[in-house]
């Protein structure tokens, strides 16, 4: 989990990998559908090596079927990169990365998504867990402060702000994502 400082500071190191992995998305589509007017039916399993051609397969797929495995391999390697920061990616294509927080509600703590978008100059947005993108709601300045990368064990919590609450609270993680 992220705080919202946190999440924004990873910004700058999420933006340009994200772009390369659109980058990469972009070069496999024309490669993938090459392949696919050839006959065959390309998806993760071949791309990702556990699949091959059958024998009768032409040295051009071949050559097209290494070329996808390369810049698949290339998107794979930048998403892992963003990953192990800790962020999830939710569409390279959309360009939405989300960050797991604590979100201080009036009745305690509630997970929930900050939510950034390529393309976007800062982190302002956040949704709850099963909402997704469609559910973003702006993070006002009077709301910055109740977003947290732990959630405290206290029961008595400040109020802060006037909102039903969202999500009955999780138990705390033991671990911090980063």
């Amino acid at each position: 989990h992220f705080s919202l400082e946190e999440a924004r500071a990873l910004i700058p190191q999420v933006q340009p990998r994200l772009r390369l992995a659109l980058r990469f998305h972009a070069a496999l589509r024309p490669v993938v559908l090459a392949i696919n007017e050839a006959g065959y039916d390309v998806d993760w399993e071949m791309l990702s090596g556990e699949v091959e051609f059958d024998d009768e397969a032409r040295p051009v797929d071949l050559r097209n079927l290494a070329k996808a495995r390369a810049l698949y391999e290339g998107l794979r390697a930048e998403i892992d990169v963003i990953e192990a920061l800790g962020c999830e990616v939710k569409g390279v294509v959309d360009g939405l990365i989300d960050f797991r927080s604590w979100m201080q509600t009036t009745s305690g703590y509630a997970e929930v998504l900050l939510c950034w978008r390529l393309g976007e100059s800062e982190l302002t947005h956040y949704h709850e867990t099963g909402v997704g993108f469609a559910g973003r709601r702006t993070i006002g300045a009077q709301d910055e402060a109740k977003f947290v990368a732990e959630r405290p064990e206290s029961s008595v919590l400040p109020a802060v702000v006037n909102e039903p609450p969202r999500h009955s609270p999780r138990a705390p993680s033991r671990a911090r994502s980063k």
